[in-house]
């Protein structure tokens, strides 16, 4: 989860730039409110993608992960303002399993919802000679 740029799009967590590092998301969504989210409330990087480049003509799978994907489990997104499309959660995990509900028609699923506070501490900035800096974490009431 770094800076990525399609066609001037802003995927940026925070505006340090600061990458995913060091935590397992499964792991870290473990305790996780799963809730019924509208798949149209969800910003997704397919969503900047052709069509040519997903689902069974998915990239990094050709489509293997997307026919098996076990719906059972919910996908993981993270409630945020900081999307390059004005909806409220950014798909973080379950790409495939998001694929295969649209795939049976579902409009909307279960979820697995984190906050910016969930992952923060997993965050880290990158210098130029490679070192990783950890910010501390600051929350203001």
């Amino acid at each position: 989860m770094e800076f990525i740029k399609f066609a001037s799009v802003d995927w940026r967590l925070d505006p340090l730039n600061r990458k995913f590092s060091g935590g397992n998301l499964i792991d870290i969504a473990a305790t996780a409110p799963i809730k019924i989210v509208k798949f149209e409330d969800i910003c997704r990087l397919d969503e900047f993608i052709p069509s040519t480049m997903k689902r069974e003509c998915c990239r990094c799978c050709n489509g293997e992960r997307y026919f098996y994907a076990d719906i059972t489990k919910p996908c993981i997104i993270l409630r945020t303002d900081r999307n390059p499309l004005p909806k409220p959660y950014r798909l973080l995990d379950g790409t495939h399993r998001f694929w295969a509900m649209q795939a049976k028609g579902w409009t909307e699923g279960p979820f697995k919802i984190l906050t910016m506070d969930c992952i923060r501490p997993y965050l880290k900035i990158k210098t130029p000679d490679l070192t990783v800096i950890n910010l501390p974490s600051f929350h203001h009431k």
